[in-house]
């Protein structure tokens, strides 16, 4: 689990050098004005009024930046952290819908997740099979088969988002049945059964959007 959040962390933040650089950049050109002020006050008891107001309007501005950057790094990390365990909850669905065909389950055709696009949560829940239907032939999802077992909430600063930005269906319900698994997808109640859907998430300000793609055959990018 650490490797994998770790390698998602390495992958966003490599994007980031660019702007790490900028900061450095801004902290060498205040150390530069600090030490131009020492070199000019040696032989003097103090600093000069001008030199002073450099060195407040400098502090002032590079602290009210930092402070910025700071609420939305926030952000952004908790982004990729919501991100990486959305997967996990998708991959875990996965994972127990072929526990269900080992344990030849009369009861449970698979599992899945639910999107609540408009509560910004999820939840994993197993799918009850229907009566007098083969799992395989399931021609619709109902609400009412899903059981659930673990809901989850996004972060009073993220949002999931709708019609995805990226384009593409977006993903309502996911369901896989084993023992392939089979993939079934439903977005806005019709089947998703060739190509792919989106699970766009994204923050509240709108600074930084990541997506989720579910492939019909179970493939899981992101």
């Amino acid at each position: 689990m650490t490797k994998f959040f770790r390698d998602v962390f390495n992958k966003r933040i490599r994007k980031r050098r660019g702007f790490t650089r900028y900061i450095n950049g801004l902290c060498a050109g205040f150390t530069f004005i600090l030490r131009h002020a020492q070199y000019r006050a040696k032989g003097r008891k103090a600093f000069t009024l001008i030199e002073l107001l450099v060195v407040l309007v400098v502090t002032s501005g590079l602290s009210a930046f930092l402070i910025i950057y700071n609420h939305a790094s926030r952000q952004q990390v908790a982004l990729y952290v919501e991100e990486a365990k959305l997967v996990q909850v998708i991959s875990r669905a996965k994972s127990l819908s072929l526990s269900t065909y080992r344990e030849e389950s009369a009861e449970i055709c698979g599992y899945g997740i639910h999107i609540d696009y408009g509560n910004n949560r999820y939840s994993l829940f197993s799918y009850a099979k229907p009566s007098g239907i083969e799992c395989k032939k399931i021609t619709n999802i109902d609400l009412e088969a899903e059981v659930q077992i673990s809901q989850f909430s996004l972060s009073n600063d993220l949002v999931f988002i709708s019609p995805p930005p990226k384009g593409g269906d977006r993903i309502d319900d996911i369901i896989f049945i084993p023992p392939d698994p089979t993939t079934l997808m439903d977005s806005g109640g019709s089947f998703i059964s060739d190509g792919f859907g989106n699970i766009a998430l994204g923050t509240q300000d709108g600074s930084a959007v990541v997506t989720v793609t579910v492939s019909s055959a179970g493939q899981i990018t992101f």
